[in-house]
């Protein structure tokens, strides 16, 4: 679902950050969606294990696992011959195209154990009926970004304050407004300190607090009387 779940505009905003002069700190961005794979990189398992062995040059650099389609792969695709994989580039894709259930091969971890170590999340939804990936996330304390196409997104933007969310106007002509926004929230964050990480991590789980079931059963029961 690579428009769907807003790939191409995170990817473009990426491509974005990463021109951008005004940044001057290196990125890694995790890109987590399950993909036709052949298992691990046997090579990178071995350099993890023995960090003194070279990774093997003729497997694709961007990628945690042997993808089976590579040709084909959009994600492949919008990284290929961008300033993402320039030598110089301050901005570092990495491609994690298997399911994170606590043995991948790589990682060996879990989505949520992954996400924990996050600085900051990205989930640029073109169709989302909800959406819990962002919601998640605040409630791991790592500030998030959605869109006003999401469920969470328009939900959240009911609330006076939403410290740790940052939601974006999105529709079906301002993909170009919304790599902007993109690209700007992470440029922002980016520049900001250490104690002021602190405090938006903090804020992002006070925010989470209002998405509770305790607090949400009520409009289920409302909705269910009223049918």
């Amino acid at each position: 679902e690579f428009r769907n779940k807003g790939l191409d505009v995170f990817l473009a905003a990426l491509k974005r950050l990463a021109a951008d002069p005004l940044l001057d700190r290196e990125v890694l961005a995790y890109i987590t969606v399950p993909a036709a794979n052949a298992g691990p990189r046997k090579d990178l398992q071995a350099r993890l294990a023995d960090p003194s062995l070279a990774v093997d040059a003729a497997q694709y650099p961007f990628a945690t696992h042997c993808l089976e389609n590579m040709a084909w792969d959009p994600i492949v695709g919008a990284l290929n011959d961008s300033v993402l994989v320039a030598p110089d580039s301050k901005v570092r894709v990495i491609f994690v195209p298997t399911y994170l259930n606590g043995a991948d091969g790589i990682f060996d971890m879990n989505y949520y154990e992954l996400l924990a170590g996050m600085d900051v999340t990205v989930f640029a939804s073109y169709y989302e009926p909800w959406g819990y990936t962002p919601l998640e996330s605040v409630a791991f304390s790592v500030p998030t970004l959605t869109t006003t196409l999401a469920g969470f997104g328009l939900w959240v933007n009911r609330l006076r304050e939403h410290p740790g969310v940052e939601v974006v106007r999105r529709d079906d002509y301002n993909d170009r407004d919304v790599v902007g926004a993109i690209a700007d929230a992470l440029l922002r964050f980016s520049k900001l300190d250490e104690t002021q990480v602190a405090k938006i991590r903090r804020s992002a789980y006070e925010t989470s607090k209002s998405a509770l079931w305790e607090h949400l059963y009520t409009a289920y029961e409302k909705a269910y009387s009223e049918a």
